[in-house]
């Protein structure tokens, strides 16, 4: 099929069958995979699907959560902890003071940022309360090459 084309609902198949013959839900492995199956997912999200094409849907949009949330983990293990709070620091407009009040102090804050000492679980639990996310942001995984500071 052409990357190019963009199916419709209307151009799209009624049956499960017919669908998979079309486009196989497989394992997604490359971003041309990917990009070929949210192009599916796009056809179909948001209009009234029969059963075959919501069971279809729902497979699809299933590899594609996997694919995605594979990517994030791969991207994510990369980032050290202090990098995450930096970053969240400037977009919250927080200054290293205002830091110090979320974590315990402002010398705990300087040193988590400078790398010299590592979230804690407890502070990872503030900052994640602080900032609405996932506390396992600021958490070093030891099975990952994820640096502490």
């Amino acid at each position: 099929m052409n990357t190019k084309y963009k199916p419709t609902l209307a151009d799209l198949p009624k049956t499960y069958a017919d669908l998979v013959a079309l486009c196989p839900p497989r394992p997604i492995h490359s971003k041309a995979a990917y990009e070929r199956t949210v192009m599916f997912i796009d056809a179909m999200a948001g209009h009234a699907l029969n059963a075959d094409q919501e069971d279809y849907l729902e497979a699809l949009t299933l590899m594609v959560e996997r694919y995605e949330t594979d990517r994030l983990q791969a991207r994510l293990a990369s980032v050290r902890p202090a990098d995450v709070v930096r970053h969240l620091m400037e977009a919250n407009a927080l200054s290293v003071s205002a830091l110090g009040q979320v974590v315990g102090s402002q010398p705990l804050a300087s040193l988590i940022l400078s790398g010299k000492r590592a979230i804690s679980r407890v502070v990872a639990l503030r900052l994640a309360k602080y900032f609405a996310v996932n506390p396992g942001l600021f958490l070093a995984d030891p099975n990952t090459k994820r640096k502490a500071g």
